[in-house]
């Protein structure tokens, strides 16, 4: 007897050593991920500052183009193609980052491929310094899985074909975090932002939505100092936001979704969300409140607009469309 309880508590202290060696690994590894962040973040700063040094030391802006895009930028006075553009302001360089404007697409529902390739022209449009900071609002539909960069097998444990019998996609991504759902019911919010500390930008998204659920009633906290897993907004512990954020040369794409519907959530239960096999997922509808994805979304833009020192104003896709086509005609 006295052998096999040397024995058992010889396994156990085996087991704690295997789980404790565990634990410090996966800590490392957070720590290694958020040291290559900084880095990243610290070389998209230089390019930014080198960037910025050189419009600085131009005497002259570049020479304008042909065509009505040029026409569009270079205009002395509004024309008929700009007068319906309040945002695009008569002036002969590229736009001024001083100006407090972020300009605010409400998207409506739209395809997860098209909101992306319209997030990358708008991101190269705000590194070449074309377009103000740009929030786009939306909801996905069709609905779709996204697997972020730090997702791992397993995650989709239901097969790729139950999926695709519901009508979800699974799409890989570039931005950070593991696999989430986007669909009806779900307000999506895309920011092309320029920042320089990647790590404080998710916390201001955080603080942003928290702002936005108290305005509705709802009491919801950040978890960051309980590790990268528990990025997001949470209501006690039930999760109501998503975070996963791309950063390149110095500009985001990818953002929030911000679960409003109770329909929302049903496709959670279909997969580990966010990579946490217990986490339960909630709503506005379903913490007692109720409100439209647009009436969110309008709440949503002014908490960001705000945290990020701007002031909110609404444009159409056509309007952004057109600025971006203009901006690549401009350079």
């Amino acid at each position: 007897i006295a052998e096999a309880t040397a024995t058992d508590a010889l396994a156990r202290a085996a087991d704690a050593r295997a789980n404790d060696a565990e634990r410090r690994a996966e800590a490392a590894a957070h720590r290694a991920e958020a040291a290559l962040a900084r880095a990243e973040a610290a070389r998209e700063r230089a390019e930014i500052a080198l960037a910025r040094a050189r419009r600085i030391s131009a005497d002259q802006p570049p020479a304008a183009s042909s065509g009505p895009a040029a026409t569009l930028l270079h205009s002395a006075t509004p024309t008929a193609s700009s007068a319906h553009l309040p945002w695009l302001r008569a002036r002969q360089r590229l736009y001024d980052e001083d100006m407090p404007e972020m300009w605010v697409c409400e998207l409506g529902q739209i395809g997860y491929r098209d909101a992306l390739a319209l997030q990358e022209r708008l991101r190269e449009a705000r590194q070449r310094g074309a377009i103000p900071d740009t929030l786009l609002l939306l909801e996905h539909d069709p609905p779709v899985y996204t697997r972020g960069r730090r997702s791992q097998p397993g995650e989709l444990s239901m097969g790729e074909a139950f999926y695709a019998a519901r009508g979800i996609e699974i799409i890989e991504t570039r931005r950070g975090g593991k696999v989430t759902y986007h669909g009806p019911g779900q307000l999506v919010g895309y920011p092309i932002v320029a920042v320089e500390d990647v790590v404080a930008y998710v916390r201001l998204l955080e603080r942003a939505l928290i702002t936005t659920l108290a305005a509705l009633g709802v009491s919801a906290r950040a978890r960051d100092d309980e590790g990268p897993d528990y990025t997001g907004v949470w209501v006690d512990e039930r999760k109501i936001a998503s975070i996963g954020v791309h950063v390149s040369h110095g500009v985001t794409t990818h953002g929030f979704a911000l679960n409003v519907e109770a329909r929302a959530l049903e496709p959670f239960g279909w997969i580990v969300a966010c990579g946490l096999p217990d986490v339960q997922m909630t709503s506005i509808e379903s913490e007692g409140q109720r409100v439209s994805v647009a009436g969110c979304g309008e709440l949503a833009a002014a908490s960001l607009a705000g945290a990020l020192g701007h002031d909110a104003l609404a444009v159409t896709r056509a309007a952004i469309e057109q600025a971006t086509g203009a901006a690549a005609v401009r350079l």
